[in-house]
């Protein structure tokens, strides 16, 4: 058991992970600095996903309930959970086994933060690539010699905000700021991440990877759906909770670099009509030359989705472009 102080539970929603759930539960358990709970909620499974958490017996909380989507799972272990801190894992991810070790020095050098992530690696499964998400020199360097960054959203724009496998939070400053929303199967975790950041600004942060996300996993819901309707609706709603919080100019670059990551993405699979959505809705926040830009993209969407492929492939096949995309 770890000290009270640092008692930390995590928490894994899972959802048909029969074929990669033991991958994760077995990288928690092989941590340097132990977790004192896991907790993994079913969400609906129809396959054997609880015939392989049963066989981890009492070292594994295991929690049941009908299909509700991500967000609702997490919430569901977050009540159940009774360390002080809370850690989140998705069910076809891992950590590398210094993870909460890391997260927790930081964490005692710094006796005000509220929470902590960490940069991460990122596993192309059709390419057998494994590359970190950010170059570690690169966050150094934006670290500055500190443990943290002062402020969250601005750590966000350039890319510094890990991912919720890798992120370390206070219990009490999680329940301040409440639960996952759970209207949409999708974008929860952004909505969720700024949240906390627009309360507690401060982050820790590891420089080096402490996870390995893994792309291209069939059953992941997690990393599919893509609703297209929940990601105006969260810019939208986060324009009006960070201005109520004093940081709407803060926020405004984050919707911005996500907005344009959206829209690239749809450059990629033809739905230029969603694109040109996005651009109307706020085109307040959007250049006109990038709008224009936009909008001649997808006058014949199908074409430009061909030529964006191929660009793309050309790059991988060159080896110029070695960076796995999580978008």
């Amino acid at each position: 058991m770890t000290e009270d102080k640092y008692s930390i539970s995590v928490v894994i929603p899972a959802y048909n992970s029969e074929g990669h759930i033991g991958r994760a539960l077995d990288s928690v358990l092989a941590q340097t600095f132990g977790a004192d709970e896991i907790i993994v909620v079913d969400d609906g499974s129809t396959d054997g996903t609880g015939e392989v958490i049963a066989s981890y017996g009492e070292r594994v909380k295991y929690i049941r309930q009908e299909n509700a989507g991500p967000g609702a799972a997490r919430n569901t272990g977050i009540h159940a959970a009774t360390g002080n801190w809370i850690a989140f894992l998705d069910a076809d991810d891992e950590w590398v086994s210094e993870k909460l070790r890391l997260q927790v020095d930081i964490l005692k050098r710094n006796i005000e933060l509220m929470w902590v992530s960490a940069n991460y690696d990122c596993f192309q499964e059709d390419r057998d690539l494994k590359a970190s998400y950010l170059p570690k020199a690169k966050v150094e360097r934006l670290l500055g010699g500190k443990d943290h960054f002062e402020n969250f959203l601005e750590a966000f724009t350039f890319d510094c905000w890990g991912h919720l496998d890798t992120v370390l939070i206070n219990r009490e400053a999680l329940l301040e700021v409440g639960d996952f929303e759970t209207t949409h199967k999708t974008m929860e975790d952004l909505d969720f991440l700024w949240r906390m950041g627009y309360r507690w600004p401060q982050i820790g942060y590891v420089a080096e990877p402490v996870a390995v996300y893994h792309l291209g996993t069939p059953e992941s819901l997690i990393k599919t759906v893509k609703d297209r309707r929940a990601l105006g609706e969260t810019i939208a709603r986060h324009l009006v909770l960070s201005e109520k919080a004093g940081m709407g100019e803060d926020f405004k670059p984050c919707a911005v670099m996500m907005l344009r990551k959206w829209i690239r993405g749809m450059l990629f699979t033809a739905e230029g009509r969603e694109a040109r959505d996005l651009i109307k809705r706020f085109d307040e926040l959007l250049p006109r030359s990038y709008r224009l830009f936009i909008y001649l993209l997808t006058v014949f969407p199908g074409f430009t989705a061909l030529m964006c492929r191929s660009i793309s492939l050309t790059l991988k096949t060159l080896k110029l472009w070695r960076r796995p995309s999580r978008t």
